[in-house]
């Protein structure tokens, strides 16, 4: 993942997918965070600190104990 670009939609996948275990997801939206920060700092732009954002969104929800993936549109969630 890292230097990679991801996009909203890879995230929003990652979120909803039943595959991944609460830690697997937890850790990877972690190094997704670390990356995006790293990148921004280098080099920063509107659509990486949204992405910034909607990451740590997720994690904090996800540490609320909230069902991550009914937060997301079209999922039955706000």
């Amino acid at each position: 993942m890292a230097g990679a670009h991801v996009s909203r939609e890879e995230i929003e996948d990652i979120i909803v997918d039943p595959g991944y275990s609460a830690d697997q997801r937890k850790g990877w939206l972690k190094q997704v965070l670390a990356d995006l920060t790293r990148q921004q700092s280098g080099s920063p732009s509107s659509e990486q600190e949204q992405l910034i954002e909607m990451v740590k969104q997720a994690i904090d929800d996800q540490q609320d104990g909230k069902p991550i993936a009914t937060d997301l549109p079209g999922t039955g969630g706000a």
